[in-house]
């Protein structure tokens, strides 16, 4: 008997597919809706008072007022719900909980998600106002390509880790 393959998709990738078009639906809410936008003001605040400690902790000046952080040489940058790392954290939380793993590695998997993606997060912000202040002709292309870049590449590096595990076992 001749074999014909199966175009049945698996539960888990049909699963991951919804909850992921649903976080790119939050996405773009976020970007488009000013209320919603005027909704994350507060924890666009706390990132910002984190990455003004870590700034300092770094030993460069840094004066941080509501969501916007400033260097005595003048150069400053606002953080909006876009810096955050909301989504790619959503995104992260979204896969993992689609993954066939034990409820145990699920909660492990997940929160070592939130820590790992805020936690490059937090770099990516030190390190922009880093090249903001001592940089300032390559803040643009830092901001949007290497920053973003890097956000990108290491949540989907972590993601695939966390795939390749819940195959395994």
């Amino acid at each position: 008997m001749p074999y014909v393959a199966s175009a049945r998709v698996p539960a888990t990738w049909l699963r991951q597919l919804l909850a992921l078009a649903a976080v790119f639906c939050v996405a773009i809410v976020v970007d488009v809706f000013p209320s919603v936008i005027a909704w994350l003001a507060p924890l666009n605040v706390v990132v910002a008072q984190v990455t003004s400690a870590l700034v300092n902790w770094f030993g460069m000046p840094v004066t941080s007022e509501a969501n916007f952080l400033f260097h005595p040489a003048g150069f400053g940058y606002e953080i909006d719900a876009a810096c955050t790392g909301l989504i790619p954290t959503l995104v992260s939380i979204v896969t993992l909980a689609c993954l066939p793993l034990s409820t145990k590695q699920r909660i492990l998997a997940i929160s070592l998600g939130i820590l790992f993606t805020q936690s490059i997060n937090l770099l990516r912000l030190v390190a922009l106002f880093y090249v903001g202040v001592h940089h300032l002709s390559t803040f643009k292309l830092t901001h949007d390509w290497l920053g973003q870049g890097l956000i990108i590449l290491t949540t989907a590096a972590f993601l695939a880790f966390w795939i390749r595990t819940s195959r395994r076992g």
